[in-house]
């Protein structure tokens, strides 16, 4: 959806740059998830300047609803106004994550308008569709016709096992979650045989930047305007999604209050941290060399155990042929990165990192991957690594009296 014509950028940009702006071009790359709203790239141009200053404006003009996922909806774009205000400057100077900055932020009864800092100069590459795969699939036909080079023959879209269409995206409003797509390129145009050698590379960038991010509210009292239990798939949130669970599931639905009331463990901060929240590959950004990266879009940022952030960004992102025999070298790597940045804490950060053991990280993850997949069984099964979360979850559950004690 394009920016609304009437928008003078020239007066609404000006106060916050010293030098006159002589233009600027806005150019839509994006929409919101269900309809609320745009991403454009604006190119502000100083006076004086030969270079261009980027920015990036996340424009929500939400539709008129109501009801449970609605209010969610907003509720989420609050706590993004809240982190981007209150809590990401903060975070950036003492970090130095890859975090958009506000320029500025408004909010009133029609939406929110987010105008940030744009990471591409420095993280220039968008994750593929797989960190860590060899066929990624993807839920965007278009984002795939234009970042695949040499651009595939043919993509071809599939629902609950069939075909669904053929060259063509879903249609519009078709919900994603039950589709996926796999395309081949020309017979006579050769693939990069190159084009997964770092994803291992980034998988480690993402999960070293997590750390960073959850060492820094370890143990830490939860900023006021942030979730109270961050994620967008707690099963407070997710009731109707919790009715629908059929009966092939009906084993981790009848532990599913447990396992969220240990995942709570109201009134205790221990191991708690703020999670991202929503740690797909569609909001994160590399470097060049895949070496770091950069995260955006903190909706569902709020209280919980850091591994929860991890076992999301597996199950969406990494190929589940690779996590079968890459989970625990992935683990560890966290494990190791995270203690890493406690101990620079000083006496208090050391205190944590010896109570943070292997064995505790390990529980924690278990539950984190049974509440995930309980919420998938009701809204629908999504991810490149959905077949090792499933492989997991069913493994997990003969045993799941031991992680609840």
């Amino acid at each position: 959806m394009p920016l609304p014509v009437q928008i003078d950028w020239t007066t609404q940009l000006q106060p916050h740059f010293q030098a006159p702006i002589a233009s600027v071009k806005s150019r839509a790359i994006g929409s919101l998830w269900a309809g609320y709203g745009s991403v454009n790239s604006l190119q502000v141009q100083l006076k004086g300047q030969s270079s261009a200053v980027s920015l990036i404006v996340k424009d929500v003009r939400p539709p008129r609803g109501s009801g449970v996922s609605h209010e969610r909806k907003m509720a989420s774009y609050r706590v993004e106004e809240f982190f981007y205000k209150h809590v990401g400057p903060g975070l950036v100077s003492s970090t130095g994550l890859g975090i958009p900055r506000s320029l500025a932020i408004e909010s009133s009864q029609s939406g929110f308008q987010f105008i940030l800092t744009d990471l591409r100069a420095e993280y220039p590459h968008p994750a593929p569709d797989s960190l860590d795969g060899n066929q990624p699939a993807s839920f965007l036909h278009e984002r795939l016709m234009r970042t695949l080079q040499p651009p595939p023959r043919k993509i071809t879209w599939h629902l609950a096992g069939s075909t669904l269409a053929f060259g063509h995206a879903p249609r519009p409003g078709f919900p994603h979650r039950y589709c996926h797509a796999s395309y081949r390129y020309p017979s006579r145009l050769p693939t990069n045989p190159n084009r997964y050698t770092n994803h291992r590379k980034q998988v480690r960038a993402v999960l070293s930047w997590l750390a960073t991010y959850h060492a820094y509210f370890w143990e830490q009292p939860t900023p006021a305007g942030l979730q109270q239990e961050g994620s967008y798939w707690y099963l407070d949130t997710r009731r109707e999604e919790f009715e629908r669970i059929g009966p092939s599931w009906g084993a981790l639905k009848a532990v599913a209050e447990q396992v969220a009331e240990q995942l709570k463990s109201p009134g205790s901060s221990e191991f708690k941290t703020c999670i991202h929240g929503d740690m797909k590959n569609e909001n994160l950004l590399f470097t060049k060399d895949g070496a770091r990266c950069a995260a955006y879009d903190f909706q569902y940022t709020g209280r919980s155990y850091g591994v929860r952030d991890v076992v999301y960004l597996f199950a969406s992102s990494v190929d589940s042929s690779n996590l079968d025999a890459t989970e625990d070298e992935y683990l560890s790597y966290y494990h190791s990165e995270l203690l890493d940045r406690l101990i620079l804490k000083g006496e208090p950060g050391i205190e944590a990192a010896c109570r943070y053991r292997p064995e505790v990280m390990r529980r924690h993850f278990d539950l984190s991957l049974l509440d995930y997949v309980r919420f998938m069984a009701g809204w629908g099964m999504w991810g490149s690594g959905v077949d090792w979360a499933v492989r997991r979850a069913r493994a997990l559950l003969p045993h799941v009296g031991q992680l609840l004690q």
